[in-house]
This record gives structure tokens, C-alpha cells and sequence, in this order.
């Protein structure tokens, strides 16, 4: 639930056994290496497009509805033909589709015409053809024209005319402008629809042949990324008379491990802790149940290495706000569901599994929630049932929903500036966050008595004071600029304005929190008009009552449960990215990237 400790380790052996140690330091998968000298060579842009050619072949079987058995024999496999074929086949079959895609929609504008073979300009005196389709309000205006035409098919929203002329009627003879039907009649059309059909299946059919050498072009292509590491690593060592150096970031509790390979090795090894003036990759370490927002995290904005650990204050609170703005338990149970139907799917790789349990626990939490709020697709629990007894909020009780939203608000930035304070702790600006959670506390303690809290209004002039405090203490620490001259405490003062201007961004932050209980709010309101309107429809006098009711609750209620998720997603993260982050991430870090080999998956 922190930021992994690093200590930067020197490696020093043999110029001759440096390709040696550098392939068995690839196998330990623990060192984030550093650049002491960096090459470019020629090799590596040469195996840029062959790198490339992999992924794109991989990726393309991989996406292959159907897969076959893997074949695992190398000594019928040739990677440079496969991957050849494969990459045709992608090629072929995107233009044979769009092929497909073109004729169907030429054969859906010309089955109104009819199959006719347009004939010999010669053969009928120079005249030619001239095809319209006119909607069925303007056919009276072509009436009066001095044209030669007959129409060859009406539908209910078009009459279909074609026009016999030697030359194109002026664009004001017709309402319309005329079609472009070509000399291909209907019936060739459709038997090359038919051609093109087949050799779509051909092609599927040969990519699902070609599937069964996933796990051969994935390891090729892991061989490639691990020879490209290797490469890179030897450019970033450096060679002194006949001894190498390589330089890299180390997790402490691999140092053990890394003195044992040195001591196997007879190599020299120096760690040391990272100088002030060094940033180190952040390596972010959490429990199983906490990687997926650990993901999310380093997705946003990856926390310098001195910086705290958001990950366990974002799975919580991300999973609270999810719920609050789905803030029904049958809408949760449906996406719980949702979750149950793609749990394979999701179960079978670690980033898959990091973010299923992140998305478990959103639907719990929703779930606990939303019996809390006694909705279930809008409908409450009559009073003094088994379910009823869970119910604590409504959710329109605007009072009490809106200074629940605004404490947990206050709640939030307080845990944000407090992890600030954390992090610049033995300096004197560690005592600005701690000002500003003073501001948060005394506002509050002031808002709650204007709200007409009792107990806070007897403590008001408290709420002031503390604020006060707040706001002197951020003026006196926004700065840790040593003051030496006056133009030194200039500086401290200008920068003491500029954190106090601050205090507006507190105000707009506490009040985002407030779409909490709008979205909220809206979800619920959503779900009422949407059964209130399958009621009415239940009543009506029709034969077809109970299907108009079930459709309108069933896709009300689906559309629903799509804006709640897509809300829910998107502020419940935002709040946390924009409003948290902002507070508590001081500094922006990159993230420890092991110097490691990669396997190909069965």
C-alpha cells in the first residue's frame, strides 16, 4: 500500500562475460536499469518493421472468433511464411469486405429498378436512359414536363421514373438530382455477391487454420522484444578497460537476491540509497485486491517516487461514488450479472483479473447501497417488509443527500491534503496542507451551522477561528524559501497570497462533490418515470398492454443502467483524479519498468 523502497545498485564484472550476466540479470525480472551511455545502432531500426509485422499478425489471430489446436513442433513451422500469410490474409479479406459491403448496398439500390440489361445506344436512335427516384409528394410537378418517361415501380415513399432522352434533361426539369446505376444489371450483381461470399469464407476459414500457430509466432515474438531488451541494455552499460558496469533501481527486498547471483558470479556490487537530487521510478506495491486500482492510478498519473500511494484511497472511494450515482441495488445486481456472464473472460490474465476484483467490489458496494437507499429499479419496499428494515437515506431528501455529499467532500480533501503533509513531512510547507485541512474543517463546521445543526451553530465561532488559523498557517508555509534578504521575504509573502488564492479552488472542489447526490438524484428519478409510464401502460384499455409494458420498463430501465454506468465511471473517477490527485499528488513520477524476459502464453 506504498511506494516501493529502491536503492540504486552498481553491478562491475568481466568485458567478456557481460552478454552472459546481462541474459541472466534479464531472467532475475527485478532491475529498472539506468542509462549511463545510450547508442543508437542501425540493427535496431532494421527490426522495427519485423517487430511490427509480429504484433500485427498475432493480434490479428488473437481476434479470431474460432482458434485451433496449437501446434507446438518448430520443425514444421516457418515464421517468415506464416507470418506472410497471415498478413495477406488481413489484407485480402478487409478489401474483400468492403467489396461485400459496396455490392450490397449497389444491390439494394438497383432491386427497385428491376434486372434489365440496358441496350445499345445505336439500337434505339441515340436515346438513353436517365433513372430518378422522386419522393412521392413531387411526382405531380414532373407531370406538366415535356419529357418521355414512365415509372417502374412505387413504394410508399418514392415512384421510381426513368427518362427517355438523348441528352440529360436540364437540372430544373427534374426535382431531383438523377441516380448513377450503372451497366452491371441486377442479376451479375448478385452472382458477384455470391463470388465475393465465398471467398469470405475462404479467407475465414484459412484464418482460423492459421490460428494454430498463435503460440509459435508469440514466442518468436517474445524472443524478438527479449533480444531488442538485451540490446538496449548492453548500449545503456558501460566498457572500461576490459571491465563492464551496468547501473539499475533495486526493490530492497530483492537485494538479498541480488548479492547471492553477485557473490555466484564473482562480480563487484555497490548499492547505495538515491541521492537528493535523483528520482527513482515508482514501484507501486498493493495487495491482489488492490491492483486494479493500481492500474487506474498509473493510467492517470503515476506518483512520484517520494509521493504517497493513492490506490487504496481511490479503490474506496471510487467504489463508494460508483455506487452512490447507480444508487439502485437492482441496477447493480444487473451488472453483477453483466460480471458473471464474462468472469472466464475476465479470469484469464492478470490485468483482466486486477480489474475484475476492482469491479467486483464496485457492485458489491453498489449492491450494499443501493439497500441502503431502498431502491430496486426504482421501486421502494412497502413499509415494515424484511427489505425495508436496510433502508437509512432517500435519495430525495435534498437536505440531508446534499450534506451527505458535502461531508464526504470534506472527508475526501482532508484525507488529500493529509497524505500531502505526509509526504513533504520534516519541512516546514508540510505545514500548508496541514493549514488547508484546517480551512476544510472550520468551513465545514461553518456550513453546518448555516444548515441549522444544533451543535454547529454553537460552535460557529470555533468554525471561524479554525479557518482563520487555516488560512495564516497556508500563508506562512506555502513557501520553504529561505530568507536571507529582503527581497527573500518579498517572495515568501507574494507565494503566501498566491496559496491562500487556493481557497476559491476549495470552494468549487467541495461543491463538485455535490454530483454525487445530482446524478444520484437523476438515476432515481429516471427509473419512477420510467415504471410510473409502464404502469400507465399496464392500465390501458388495448390488447397489447402488458407487451408496450414491458417494453418501456425494459428499455427504460436499459438505458438507464447504461447512463448510470457510464456516469459512475466517469465522475466517480474524475473526483478522484481531478479533486484528490490535485491535493495530494505533489509530484508527477515514471514508472519502474523491469529489465526482464517475456514468455510466450499457451
Amino acid at each position: 500500500m506504498s511506494v516501493t523502497t529502491l536503492k540504486k545498485v552498481t553491478l562491475f564484472g568481466l568485458t567478456g562475460e557481460k552478454e552472459c550476466i546481462l541474459d541472466k540479470l534479464q531472467s532475475m525480472s527485478c532491475m529498472h536499469l539506468i542509462a549511463l551511455e545510450q547508442k543508437s545502432t542501425d540493427h535496431q531500426r532494421m527490426d522495427m518493421g519485423r517487430h511490427e509485422d509480429l504484433c500485427k499478425a498475432l493480434k490479428y489471430l488473437r481476434s479470431c472468433p474460432k482458434k485451433r489446436h496449437q501446434v507446438l513442433d518448430d520443425k514444421i513451422f516457418d515464421l517468415d511464411q506464416c507470418v506472410a500469410r497471415v498478413l495477406h490474409n488481413q489484407r485480402r479479406l478487409i478489401n474483400i469486405e468492403n467489396q461485400y459491403k459496396f455490392l450490397r448496398q449497389r444491390i439494394s439500390v438497383m432491386e427497385p429498378w428491376g434486372d434489365f440489361q440496358l441496350p445499345n445506344i445505336d439500337d434505339i436512335g441515340g436515346f438513353r436512359f436517365w433513372f430518378y427516384r422522386v419522393p412521392a409528394g413531387k411526382i405531380k410537378s414532373i407531370l406538366a414536363r415535356d419529357l418521355i418517361w414512365q415509372i417502374v415501380h412505387r413504394d410508399l415513399r418514392h415512384v421510381y421514373i426513368v427518362v427517355l432522352s438523348k441528352e440529360e434533361p436540364p437540372r430544373d426539369a427534374m426535382p431531383v438530382p438523377r441516380l448513377h446505376l450503372g451497366s452491371m444489371p441486377l442479376s451479375q450483381l448478385r452472382k458477384l455477391l455470391d463470388d465475393i461470399m465465398l471467398e469470405i469464407e475462404d479467407l475465414r476459414a484459412e484464418r482460423e487454420s492459421l490460428t494454430r500457430w498463435i503460440f509459435k509466432i508469440d514466442e518468436n515474438l517474445a524472443h524478438t522484444e527479449n533480444i531488442a531488451s538485451l540490446t538496449r541494455a548492453r548500449q545503456q552499460t558501460i566498457d572500461r578497460d576490459a571491465v563492464f558496469f551496468v547501473q539499475a533501481w533495486l526493490p530492497c527486498r530483492s537485494l538479498e537476491r541480488l548479492v547471492t547471483f553477485t557473490d555466484n558470479q564473482q562480480l563487484a556490487l555497490m548499492a547505495e540509497d538515491p541521492a537528493v537530487n535523483e528520482l527513482p521510478p515508482t514501484l507501486l506495491e498493493n495487495p491482489k485486491f488492490l491492483r486494479g486500482a493500481e492500474d487506474l492510478v498509473n493510467f492517470y498519473q503515476t506518483p512520484g517516487y517520494y509521493s504517497c500511494d493513492p490506490s487504496m484511497v481511490l479503490f474506496f472511494s471510487f467504489s463508494l461514488f460508483f455506487a452512490m450515482i447507480i444508487g439502485d441495488a437492482g441496477y447493480a445486481f444487473l451488472l453483477g450479472l453483466g460480471l458473471l456472464v464474462f468472469w472466464r473472460t475476465l479470469r484469464r490474465t492478470e490485468p483482466y483479473r486486477r480489474m475484475h476484483n476492482l469491479a467486483l467490489a464496485l457492485i458489491i458496494t453498489s449492491i450494499i447501497w443501493g439497500a441502503l437507499m431502498g431502491s430496486y429499479f426504482g421501486i421502494s419496499p412497502a413499509s415494515g417488509s424484511f427489505m425495508a428494515w436496510f433502508r437509512i437515506f432517500d435519495i430525495h431528501d435534498t437536505k440531508a443527500m446534499m450534506e451527505l455529499s458535502i461531508t464526504i467532500g470534506i472527508v475526501h480533501l482532508v484525507m488529500a491534503n493529509a497524505c500531502k503533509a505526509w509526504h513533504c513531512r520534516g519541512k516546514s510547507i508540510a505545514l500548508a496542507p496541514l493549514g488547508w485541512i484546517a480551512v476544510i474543517a472550520g468551513g465545514g463546521i461553518l456550513w453546518s451551522s448555516h444548515m441549522g445543526s444544533e451543535f454547529a451553530m454553537n460552535i460557529s465561532t470555533a468554525g471561524v477561528v479554525i479557518l482563520g488559523c487555516g488560512l495564516f498557517t497556508v500563508f506562512l508555509f506555502s513557501s520553504d524559501r529561505t530568507i536571507r534578504q529582503p527581497v527573500d521575504l518579498l517572495w515568501r509573502i507574494l507565494y503566501g497570497v498566491k496559496g491562500i488564492t487556493k481557497l476559491s479552488k476549495v470552494f468549487g472542489d467541495l461543491l463538485s462533490y455535490l454530483r454525487l447526490f445530482a446524478l444520484g438524484l437523476a438515476s432515481s428519478s429516471l427509473a419512477l418515470i420510467f415504471n410510473h409510464n409502464a404502469a400507465h401502460a399496464l392500465r390501458a384499455q388495448t390488447g397489447m398492454n402488458i407487451l408496450t409494458c414491458l417494453l418501456i420498463w425494459i428499455t427504460g430501465h436499459s438505458l438507464n443502467v447504461l447512463m448510470c454506468l457510464m456516469s459512475g465511471v466517469v465522475h466517480g473517477l474524475r473526483l478522484n483524479f481531478i479533486e484528490y490527485f490535485t491535493w495530494s499528488v505533489s509530484e508527477e513520477g515514471y514508472p519502474f519498468k523491469p529489465f526482464s524476459k517475456k514468455d510466450a502464453h499457451q
